[in-house]
């Protein structure tokens, strides 16, 4: 992988293990996008052929891709598959549910409510 794509790939790891990147979903919902000023990343999640890979693809401010890197899901802790997960934990917000999970039944009295959520 390009040094420089390497140092982003790493930087957004960061960056999302502190809650500081806002996802989006992509419009096929494959994978996920960060908007930033002048590009657009996307790092997407597809099974072809039985064999997962990992993308990231970056467009300039024109909307052209001008990186399209790809890797499958068996390389090391600062791949794409890593970028993946971290932003799919952040867009779905998997630790602060799970933290008022642990602290709603780590409080006394009952717990549950009606069924007001929308699923």
């Amino acid at each position: 992988m390009d040094a420089k794509i390497e140092k982003i790939v790493e930087a957004l790891i960061k960056r999302n293990e502190a809650d500081e990147v806002i996802w989006t979903l992509t419009s096929s919902n494959e994978g996920f996008q960060l908007q930033l000023s002048d590009s657009v990343l996307r790092v997407l999640r597809k099974n072809i052929n039985g064999n997962i890979i990992y993308l990231l693809q970056i467009y300039n401010a024109n909307g052209v891709m001008i990186v399209n890197q790809s890797v499958d899901g068996s390389v090391s802790p600062n791949s794409l598959k890593a970028l993946y997960e971290s932003a799919k934990r952040v867009f779905y917000k998997k630790d602060a549910t799970l933290d008022s999970i642990l602290n709603q039944l780590n409080n006394s009295g009952k717990i549950g409510e009606d069924d007001s959520l929308p699923f």
